[in-house]
């Protein structure tokens, strides 16, 4: 049996979508555990319908609002299959999604498989999003680090790991997802599946919008796993710094872009060989030399997207 644990909150206009992405796939034993953190809309009504005439193991759980890292916890300690997968409310895996993640998982007796995604953007526009180390799973915990590109739906884990790893980290807000990978990496064996499972939608919605926080979060977890392991440091050596300072000036563009430029004053001498577009943007404390860089970049990886 596969738990596939689905936090919530004020989702209803996508979670239907969700849930109808299980009811269409083709692994059958599967315990649904949807995590309602305290949502202010219509969300224990659709559940209480879709569960009546669903097929499969649907429950519903309520809570005050906590954030997404305790209700996958919750999911957690409410679900009691050996496999488990976190699905974000707004997404939907594809109908083979469950049935090719666990098939690997058996066949290579890993704790832990990845598999790439599918973005859909608002424009209608689908593109595929491989995955860091894609055929690599050995160097799944180096990559990750580096860029955290896997999409929750798109990894599945063993639960008998879970008490050596940590469970989610409550005190995040944002990035608690990745940190859990990234955890669970330094420990686990890695798998691959090269089949695409999740769809991930973008939209105006998304917790990754918030820049500002996201890479604050995001920083304080890659410097609290450093420190935490100093032989995955060693492993990582100049490229630890590296990323550290990527991340840093990342902050330090969205704290400018979000108008806080004292922040954005007080981290930037951490930052090495500032680019010129944050030091004008900086010195004149405007933002225009910042949103026109990003515009160039953002351009680029549109074009990037749709090359074949």
């Amino acid at each position: 049996m596969v738990a596939v644990i689905i936090p919530t909150y004020n989702r209803c206009s996508t979670l239907e979508r969700c849930l109808n992405s299980l009811e269409q796939q083709t692994f059958a034993d599967l315990e649904i555990v949807v995590i309602d953190d305290g949502s202010t809309d219509d969300t224990g009504a659709l559940v209480a319908r879709l569960a009546g005439s669903s097929r499969l193991d649907l429950r519903y759980v309520r809570q005050p609002n906590r954030g997404c890292a305790a209700a996958r916890n919750t999911g957690l300690r409410e679900s009691c299959s050996e496999l488990f997968l976190f699905l974000d409310s707004d997404d939907a895996l594809e109908p083979q999604a469950i049935a090719s993640l666990a098939a690997e998982l058996d066949r290579s007796g890993a704790d832990y498989v990845y598999s790439p995604a599918i973005e859909v953007y608002p424009d209608g526009m689908v593109a595929p999003n491989s995955p860091v180390a894609a055929g690599r799973p050995e160097d799944f915990a180096v990559e990750h680090f580096l860029d955290p590109n896997v999409r929750n739906g798109a990894v599945m884990f063993r639960r008998q790991l879970l008490d050596r790893v940590g469970w989610v980290n409550e005190s995040m807000r944002y990035n608690e997802d990745s940190d859990f990978v990234q955890r669970y990496s330094l420990i686990g064996r890695a798998a691959y599946c090269d089949v695409p499972t999740v769809r991930h939608y973008h939209h105006a919605g998304n917790k990754s919008a918030n820049r500002v926080r996201i890479y604050g979060a995001l920083l304080d977890s890659c410097e609290r796993i450093l420190a935490d392991n100093p032989g995955f440091l060693g492993r990582l050596g100049h490229r630890a710094d590296a990323r550290l300072d990527e991340i840093r000036r990342l902050s330090l563009e969205s704290l400018i872009l979000a108008g806080d430029f004292a922040a954005a004053a007080t981290l930037a001498p951490k930052v090495d060989d500032l680019p010129w577009p944050d030091r004008l943007a900086l010195a004149w404390r405007l933002r225009m030399p910042v949103v026109v860089a990003q515009a160039v970049r953002s351009s680029l990886a549109a074009v990037r997207r749709r090359m074949p």
